[in-house]
């Protein structure tokens, strides 16, 4: 991330804006614009570790930090 940030010089924060800029006007970004509400994270999150799905993730990830993770996108 700092290679990247300072290849373009911005800071984090300004490269994830940028990030989010995207799909703006293209495709949802957040959660609740694809329909999910909160009541839906455990059930998503229970699909998220369903076989060949997170033992095909390159970062070992708890059920834990991926609710973290779905919630700040929601």
């Amino acid at each position: 991330m700092d290679k990247i940030c300072h290849s373009l010089e911005v800071t984090y924060d300004e490269l994830i804006q940028k990030i989010k800029t995207i799909p703006e006007g293209i495709i949802p970004y957040t959660l609740s614009e694809w329909g999910i509400q909160i009541n839906d994270l455990p059930q998503l999150l229970n699909e998220s570790f369903t076989k060949g799905r997170m033992d095909n993730n390159i970062v070992d990830l708890t059920k834990d930090q991926v609710f973290d993770i779905l919630n700040y996108i929601k």
